[in-house]
C-alpha cells in the first residue's frame, strides 16, 4: 500500500485543499491568531482523547479512522523503534490540536464537516507555494505568485504568515502553558 497518495481521492479531500489555498490568506491567519491568543477552555487530557474519537481528518486520504487511532498508531510505532519517552509522547500529542473542529465554525473551515481551518499542508502564506505540495495545481488560485511576495530573503521564520490549522494551533496552546 502507497501512503499518502492523492491521484486517486475522493472530492472532499480535493475540496479541503483547494478552500486552504482559497480562504488561507493573511487576514484569515491574523483573525485566527488574535482569536486564539488567549486560550480559555480547559479540557481534561482523557477528555480530549475522547474528542479525538470523534475527529476524522478529510484532508487523509489513507485512512478514515478517528484521530484518536492515529495517535496511538503514531506513539506506538515510535515505542516500538525503541524512541525517547519524549518523542513517544509528543506523536500520541501532535494532533489534539484537531480540537479545532470543536468551534464548529463552518465559515473558518473548523469543523467536522468543513476542515480547511484545521486539517491539510501547512504552508506560507503571501507567497509563492511550492509546486513540491499536495494539489500544485491549486496554486494558481493564490493571487500572490512571486517567489518572495510580501517578505525580504532571510527575514526569519518568525516574520512569517503561516497557514493556520492544528498545529499552529497546539503550538499556541503549548506555548501558553509553557510561561
Amino acid at each position: 500500500m502507497n501512503f499518502r497518495d492523492y491521484s486517486n481521492v475522493n472530492n472532499e479531500v480535493k475540496e479541503n485543499y483547494k478552500n486552504a489555498r482559497l480562504f488561507q490568506t493573511i487576514p484569515y491567519v491574523q483573525n485566527m491568531r488574535q482569536k486564539f491568543a488567549n486560550v480559555s477552555f480547559f479540557l481534561p487530557f482523557f477528555s480530549i482523547l475522547e474528542k479525538m474519537n470523534d475527529f476524522i481528518d478529510l484532508s487523509d486520504p489513507d485512512t478514515e479512522l478517528p484521530n484518536i487511532q492515529h495517535a496511538f498508531q503514531c506513539a506506538e510505532k515510535a515505542r516500538k523503534d525503541g524512541q525517547p519517552q519524549w518523542f513517544i509522547f509528543s506523536l500520541f500529542i501532535h494532533d489534539f490540536g484537531k480540537l479545532l473542529f470543536l468551534q464548529n465554525d463552518l465559515k473558518n473551515g473548523q469543523s467536522l464537516l468543513k476542515q480547511w481551518g484545521i486539517v491539510g499542508d501547512t504552508f506560507i502564506v503571501g507567497c509563492q507555494i511550492p509546486n513540491q505540495i499536495v494539489f500544485p495545481e491549486y496554486n494558481d488560485l493564490i493571487k500572490q505568485q512571486t517567489q518572495l511576495g510580501i517578505y525580504k530573503k532571510h527575514g526569519g521564520l518568525d516574520n512569517t504568515f503561516i497557514s493556520y490549522g492544528h498545529d499552529e494551533y497546539l503550538y499556541q496552546i503549548l506555548h501558553l502553558c509553557a510561561f
